[in-house]
Formats: C-alpha cells, sequence, structure tokens
C-alpha cells in the first residue's frame, strides 16, 4: 500500500493506564511479540516482567504507583506503544513519517528501525536507572491552561533556575517542570492569573534543566554502549524541530530529551504544512490525538487514538481499524 498522509503519535508521560492491553496483550501475535522482546530484559534489569502488568485487570491506585516506583510504569508507557503500532502494521499501515512526544521519541525511532525492541527496553532501563538518583521527591510537572507566551511569564516572576516550560502541547495547554519549591510558587502565581494548574502523573520533572542536567549526564554515559541503525522511515522531533538525518547517530539525542524543551505545537504545524492530514496515536493515551485536533481544527484533519480507558482495548481498536479502512488509510481486512 502507498503512503497515505499519516503521522503516528508516540506519547510520552500519561501514556499508559493500568490494565491498557487487556484482551488484547494475550491474543494479538502483534502483542505477544512485543513482550516476548521485553519481558526478559524488563526481569534482569528491574525484577519484573511487562507482561504481569500490561496484561492484567485494571489494578487499584496503589499498584499503579509501585508500577511507577519500579520503573515498570516508563516500560509500559513503551510496550504500550510498540504493541499498538505493531498491530497497526500488521494490518497493513504505511505512515509517511514517525513522531514522539518527549520519551514517545524512542519509540518513534523503533518502528522506524533505529533500534531493535530489545535495544529500545535496555535503553529505557538505562533511563530508569540514571532517574532513580533523583529520589521520589525532586519535582514534578504540570499542565497550564494556557499559551506558552503566559506560562513564560509565570517562570520569568518564579525566577528560578530549577523551573522551566517543559512542552508547547498546543495553543491553550503548555506544561511546566520543575523542583517542589519551584513549582509550588508557580502554582500560586497561577491563581491570580486564573491559569488552570493541574498536576501531572509524571514522576520526575522531565525538560527541566536545572535539575535534569546531572541525570541527563549519567544518562548520556550510560548510551555510549549503544549504537543505532539507519532509520527505514522519516522520524520528526518536537524537540530538535527537524527530522533525524536517516544515518544520523540517535543516542546523544535520548540524553539531551530530559533537559529540552518539546515544541509540539509547532511540529504539529509544520507536519500539516507538509501535507499530512492524519494523526494516529499509537499508545495508551489520546492526549496527543487531541492536541492534533485543538491545534490544527481544520475540516480535512483527521484524528485517531486506538487504546482509551472509556472502552475496553479489543472493542476501541476494532472501531479504530474500521475508521481507518473506511477514509481508506489501511486496505480492506483480508
Amino acid at each position: 500500500m502507498n503512503q497515505a498522509p499519516i503521522a503516528v503519535l508516540f506519547p510520552g508521560q500519561g501514556g499508559y493506564y493500568p490494565g491498557a492491553l487487556t484482551g488484547l496483550a494475550g491474543s494479538h501475535p502483534a502483542a505477544q511479540a512485543v513482550l516476548a522482546a521485553m519481558d526478559p530484559i524488563a526481569r534482569a534489569h528491574l525484577g519484573g516482567t511487562l507482561s504481569d502488568y500490561l496484561a492484567a485487570p485494571p489494578p487499584p491506585d496503589s499498584e499503579a504507583h509501585t508500577l511507577r516506583a519500579q520503573g515498570l510504569y516508563q516500560l509500559a508507557i513503551y510496550g504500550a506503544s510498540l504493541v499498538v503500532y505493531r498491530l497497526l502494521e500488521s494490518e497493513g499501515l504505511v505512515p509517511r513519517v514517525f513522531v514522539g512526544h518527549s520519551f514517545g521519541e524512542l519509540a518513534a525511532m523503533v518502528c522506524a528501525g533505529g533500534f531493535t525492541v530489545e535495544e529500545g527496553t535496555e535503553i529505557l532501563c538505562e533511563r530508569v536507572t540514571a532517574l532513580q538518583q533523583l529520589g521520589a521527591h525532586s519535582g514534578f510537572m504540570a499542565a497550564l491552561g494556557t499559551g506558552v507566551a503566559q506560562a513564560e511569564q509565570v517562570v520569568q516572576q518564579v525566577g528560578s533556575p530549577r523551573l522551566a516550560i517543559a512542552a508547547e502541547n498546543h495553543s491553550g495547554q503548555t506544561a511546566l517542570s520543575g523542583s517542589e519549591e519551584a513549582m509550588a510558587q508557580a502554582q500560586r502565581l497561577c491563581g491570580p492569573l486564573r491559569i488552570a494548574f493541574k498536576r501531572m502523573s509524571s514522576l520526575y520533572p522531565f525538560h527541566c534543566p536545572g535539575v535534569m542536567q546531572p541525570i541527563a549526564e549519567d544518562f548520556g554515559a550510560r548510551l555510549r554502549r549503544f549504537a543505532s541503525r539507519p532509520l527505514k522511515a522519516p522520524v520528526f522531533s518536537p524537540i530538535l524541530g527537524r527530522y533525524y538525518g536517516p544515518e544520523e547517530p540517535l543516542t546523544g539525542h535520548l540524553a539531551q530529551h530530559l533537559i529540552h524543551r518539546v515544541r509540539f505545537s509547532t511540529a504539529l504545524h509544520t507536519l500539516a504544512q507538509e501535507g499530512l492530514t492524519a494523526f494516529i496515536e499509537c499508545g495508551a493515551s489520546r492526549a496527543l490525538s487531541s492536541f492534533a485536533q485543538s491545534e490544527l481544527a481544520a475540516p480535512e484533519i483527521f484524528t485517531l487514538t486506538l487504546l482509551h480507558s472509556r472502552a475496553p482495548a479489543r472493542e476501541s481498536v476494532a472501531a479504530a481499524l474500521q475508521a481507518l479502512r473506511a477514509r481508506r488509510l489501511l486496505p480492506e481486512a483480508r
């Protein structure tokens, strides 16, 4: 099938909810292959397997917290993204470009051939190990209900090097990141300005250089043993604001992703100007597809997510595949 004007989007933090793959992980060959590749590495590095978590019925909140604390939450985000993409690939999807939001860039690189599933899992385990140096109260992230200009004003008023804009998601939402103290100051400023301040589920203050720089350096050192392969498909980085070169070394960028801002809204406009009209979210999230819908807001723009908490996985996937076929973005079922 020829390439359609499709961008596949891979979420970062928040890209997994407990039980997201229930009904898929044990029944679909693509899901089984991903988990079989990841499980031995997760067991060796983190002391548990993803199969126990991804395919289980939704656990209580305490279980979800334990999953995050073990580092398996990060692997769950990555694993869910790979499962969804491999499922679409097995149905004949041929995207024009891969796009990751923050940590989602690793899944984008893997799906575009820059790393194997196993290598991506090892890289992620090294990332988890580096992050554990921060401890549980190093800071957090929050979504502000405003554009980047007003969010920048909040950062300037706080005046702390341990506070930064983490991501420009769309014109009405900007993510902040920083230490507990700096974020508390930012929240106090947001009240009088009538800016919504919603704490995110992220365990660490990603994209804040004042907190994350030492972790980025340690992670970068851990990545020296890895070598990326030439990309088989285009990968656009919202952090770099450009496509990766087909044979560009990728590992150095992965460490810098911890401290650099994600300009996702700008990336969406760039891709739309290049003729991309379909934005499909690969992961257990609907955030990126909703960002695309809000930011681009044109009748020709089509957005879709395959997994979301409002419907069982098998039902939501079946409905998504039907919608893709109706738009001729997938070949007819064999």
